[in-house]
């Protein structure tokens, strides 16, 4: 594969890969491995664990040998066995890096083999580099207090360096799990972007698949947990994974628990295939050896059987069975979906305090309006008084002398009028109101009484003078 198209492949997605690269720079840029790896490797689609067979973000127990670096986010135990550094033998390298040990539960004394032990909390340890005698020796992990001949232990066979063995953030440095979610939800979402690679043709009949690809290309497989647990066999025809050829299959795994219990059959090369299972929380690998890299970040993996050969990226996990080689995926970054999944999330400064705002001064109280002058009630206009009719002057008759009595006429009862029809009732008129009726009322009846004492003085002058009208007769 030339180094023009390895570049010319990476594009966007480099932004989506660190160029850390593990486990020392000078080794990535001059060294090439068994498998091929050289100075390209930082272009590769796992280029973060291409020197590492194991990482796990959380803890570790090893008891199946590993031919190729080891990484433990979390707490190590081990039973025995060994871990190397697979690139090549500079002592620059680290072979085993793990963030805590517990030794009391662990047995037997593992090696890390071609390269340094990076411990990140030496808290409960210590790194000896002199044997009992004083002479200067390789470095050893013994629990604290323990002797250099002591187990369990670590032996680094290529390290001499005790001061260097404490790192406490190597790891943090290193590796992020977010990261690597995000890497596989990636690879998930092109899965499905024909312009990123082809669906690889898949036969299955009864428990049999049969797996043919398309030269030059990656081939995808989507596949559930359910039907893969189903296969007992896979087999590969025709073209085949081979990173010689660029002919590459990654298998798409939908399902939280993953269980590898079959075997493959027919030509493949381990550095051409890929299992990701993005979603899992438990991958089991029961079955036969396992062919192709390992990325469930999400997941505890529980192998128990047979080989992996790849580069396995989990959150935790038991490795016993047989081995784990280092098969590292080469095929170069494609330019993948953006599928932002979380990064450690960076606590933002505290911003500038703006200056606080001045008080506003207390608004005054309005002042209470001056009430309106309560209109002056008006006084009722004065009631006019009738004016009392002049008395007519009442003379003094002279004294007449007693007439005879006279018969008085019998005054003629008015004979009543026969009541006319009454007219139709015409609209009531509004009222009058009550002042104006009241003025008009006591106007009407002093007339009236003014009439009366007219009528009656012309009536007693009347009678006065008829008689003494009569009496002079």
């Amino acid at each position: 594969m030339s180094s023009t198209h390895v570049f010319s492949t990476i594009s966007i997605f480099i932004s989506l890969i660190s160029f850390t690269f593990l486990p020392s720079v000078a080794q990535a840029e001059t060294a090439a491995d068994d498998n091929g790896i050289g100075t390209d490797q930082a272009t590769q689609l796992l280029a973060d664990y291409n020197e590492w067979n194991v990482v796990t973000f959380g803890d570790a127990d090893l008891k199946a040998e590993s031919e190729g670096a080891v990484a433990v986010g979390g707490t190590l135990t081990f039973n025995g066995t060994n871990t190397t550094l697979h690139s090549g033998n500079d002592a620059d390298g680290v072979s085993l890096l793990a963030q805590n040990l517990d030794l009391p539960h662990s047995d037997g004394t593992l090696q890390a083999m071609n390269g340094a032990i990076r411990i990140g909390n030496t808290s409960n340890v210590d790194a000896l580099n002199k044997d009992s005698n004083g002479a200067s020796v390789q470095v050893k992990v013994v629990k604290k207090g323990a002797s250099y001949d002591s187990n369990p232990s670590i032996y680094g066979a290529n390290d001499r360096d005790a001061d260097a063995v404490s790192s406490p953030d190597l790891f943090a440095k290193l590796f992020k799990q977010n990261k690597a979610i995000t890497l596989a939800n990636s690879i998930d979402k092109a899965a499905d972007d024909e312009a990123l690679g082809v669906a690889a043709s898949v036969e299955i009949s009864g428990n049999n698949a049969t797996i043919r690809l398309t030269k030059g290309r990656c081939n995808y497989w989507n596949v559930s947990s359910a039907q893969l647990a189903e296969l007992d066999e896979i087999k590969f025809e025709g073209d085949t994974p081979s990173a010689d050829t660029e002919t590459y299959l990654i298998v798409s795994i939908d399902g939280e628990h993953v269980v590898f219990d079959t075997r493959l059959c027919g030509n493949r090369d381990p550095g051409a295939m890929l299992w990701v299972a993005s979603d899992a929380t438990s991958v089991d690998q029961t079955g036969d050896s396992l062919d192709g890299s390992v990325l469930a970040p999400q997941a505890h993996l529980n192998k128990t059987n047979a080989n992996i050969q790849g580069t396995i990226v989990v959150a935790s996990g038991k490795f016993a069975g047989s081995e784990q080689h280092h098969f590292p995926f080469r095929m170069p970054s494609p330019r993948l979906p953006e599928n932002p999944a979380p990064e450690e999330p960076t606590t933002p400064e505290d911003p500038s305090k703006p200056d606080k705002p001045t008080t506003p001064e207390e608004p005054t109280t309005p002042e209470e309006p001056n009430k309106p002058e309560e209109p002056e009630t008006p006084t009722a206009p004065d009631q006019p008084s009738p004016e009392e009719p002049d008395a007519p002057d009442n003379p003094t008759p002279n004294e007449p002398e007693t007439p005879d009595s006279p018969t008085p006429d019998t005054p003629k009862t008015p004979e009543p009028e026969e009541p006319t029809n009454p007219e139709a009732p015409q609209p009531i008129e509004p009222k009058t109101p009550k002042r104006v009726k009241k003025l008009a009322s006591t106007g009407a009846n002093t007339a009236i009484t003014a009439a009366l004492f007219a009528c009656l003085a012309a009536a007693g002058i009347a009678g006065l003078l008829a008689r003494a009208k009569a009496h002079l007769q």
